[in-house]
C-alpha cells in the first residue's frame, strides 16, 4: 500500500514538473507539494529533480518537520550545476567592468525616467528575478535588493544603464528580450 501512495505521488510530481517553465517556477511547485510556505532554494529543487533518492525523501519527510528542514538546509551535490542564484565574484566583476566600459563609449548617457520605469516593470514581473540575500560579497557591497537569476547583475543598477540589455529570450515575443529589445 505504500508503494502505491508513493507512486502517485511521484507521478503527481512528475506532472507537475513537465509544466515547470523555469528554476523559479519549479522551486515554487516543489514548496507546495512539500507544504512549505515559501518556494524551496534552486541547489534544493535542482537536486530533487537530478537525484531520484534525495526527492524521495523530501516527499517521506514532508510531515517530519525536522528531518525536512535538514534535508532542505543540506541538498546534495549536483554535478555540473550552477543555480540561477549563484555567479561567481569573477563574474560578476567581469559582467561588471565590460558594462561600465561600455557605457562610457556611450559618453555616460542617462536613461530616460519612462526607461527605467518599463525596464523596472519587466524585471518586477520575470519568474528569474532573485530577492532573497545573497552570499556574493559583490552583492553585499553594493546593497543590491534584487538581482537577475540569468546574469547576476544588480536589477537597480542594470536597469539605469542606457547600454544594457536584458538577458532573457521573450517566449511571447520572439526575437525579443523582456525588455522588449530586439536581440541580435
Amino acid at each position: 500500500m505504500n508503494k502505491l501512495i508513493e507512486q502517485s505521488v511521484f507521478e503527481q510530481i512528475s506532472e507537475n514538473f513537465a509544466n515547470v517553465n523555469s528554476i523559479a517556477d519549479g522551486c515554487k511547485k516543489l514548496g507546495d507539494i512539500l507544504g512549505l510556505d515559501q518556494p524551496v532554494t534552486p541547489k534544493v529543487f535542482i537536486a530533487a529533480v537530478k537525484n531520484e533518492e534525495y526527492a524521495h525523501n523530501l516527499l517521506v519527510s514532508r510531515k517530519t518537520k525536522p528531518f525536512l528542514n535538514h534535508l532542505l538546509a543540506s541538498p546534495p551535490e549536483v554535478q555540473g550545476f550552477q543555480s540561477e542564484a549563484e555567479h561567481s565574484t569573477k563574474e560578476l566583476l567581469s559582467s561588471a567592468c565590460k558594462a561600465i566600459i561600455k557605457w562610457a563609449k556611450t559618453g555616460f548617457t542617462k536613461t530616460s525616467e519612462e526607461e527605467i520605469q518599463r525596464r523596472f516593470n519587466a524585471c518586477s514581473k520575470c519568474d528569474h528575478i532573485i530577492t532573497e540575500k545573497s552570499h556574493s560579497h559583490i552583492h553585499n557591497l553594493l546593497n543590491t535588493k534584487a538581482r537577475c537569476g540569468l546574469c547576476g547583475c544588480d536589477i537597480d543598477k542594470k536597469i539605469r544603464l542606457n547600454n544594457e540589455t536584458c538577458p532573457g529570450k521573450d517566449t511571447k515575443n520572439p526575437g525579443y528580450n523582456f525588455w522588449g529589445q530586439k536581440i541580435n
